[in-house]
């Protein structure tokens, strides 16, 4: 048998992390296109209004379990659909039905579908997240993009057209640097170890 080194350890974890991170990025594209079949024409460019989102369930029973909880998460946060595997249940929300068409197109969240892969979606909605550098950053643009949104709906107060415009625009005009901190000068220091007793203190305190 061929000698296992650190290095080809190493390199076995780097190519399971790129597959893993290849196919992540698969299902989200995948997620993308049930999205644009079944959602509304008026929601945005490529949506093809059939209203089918049976696929969705396909999906997700395809996916290992983890993968699955987080995907049937990010399409209710972002979409009417629901999806429940236990049940092999894809359809869309009961509210959701009850809509009138302008309304339905309130529920799906074309921009942030798009721009948040459905592995940052946590399956536990009371879940404390913790966010990076590059997630905050997101978040401002996303904001930005939102409010253009509301504004190209019609959505926004005619008085404050003007307001949600220079808002929108101050909002992606804003760049951040990340603060960089340095960290505590005994950070790397070992914690000190308590003295082994010798067997006789440890006979005494038996």
């Amino acid at each position: 048998m061929t000698a296992i080194t650190l290095r080809k350890i190493d390199a076995e974890i780097q190519a399971f992390t790129t597959n893993r991170d290849k196919l992540r990025d698969q299902a989200h594209a995948i997620a993308m296109m049930i999205f644009y079949h079944a959602a509304p024409k008026e929601v945005g460019a490529n949506c093809q209004g059939t209203g089918d989102c049976t696929r969705g369930i396909k999906l997700v029973k395809a996916m290992p379990k983890s993968w699955a909880a987080q995907m049937v998460q990010w399409f209710r946060e972002y979409t009417p659909i629901r999806i429940v595997p236990a049940n092999d249940k894809c359809e869309f929300d009961p509210k959701y039905k009850k809509l009138s068409p302008k309304d339905k197109l309130e529920w799906w969240k074309l921009e942030l579908a798009n721009e948040t892969p459905f592995h940052e979606v946590t399956d536990e909605p009371d879940a404390v997240r913790i966010y990076d550098f590059s997630q905050l950053i997101k978040m401002v643009e996303q904001l930005s993009k939102r409010i253009e949104k509301k504004l190209e709906n019609d959505e926004v107060k005619p008085e404050d057209v003007e307001s949600a415009k220079l808002i929108s625009a101050t909002l992606s005009g804003l760049h951040f640097e990340k603060v960089k901190v340095e960290a505590p000068a005994n950070a790397n220091e070992a914690e000190p170890q308590p003295e082994p007793q010798a067997d006789e203190e440890l006979e005494q305190a038996a």
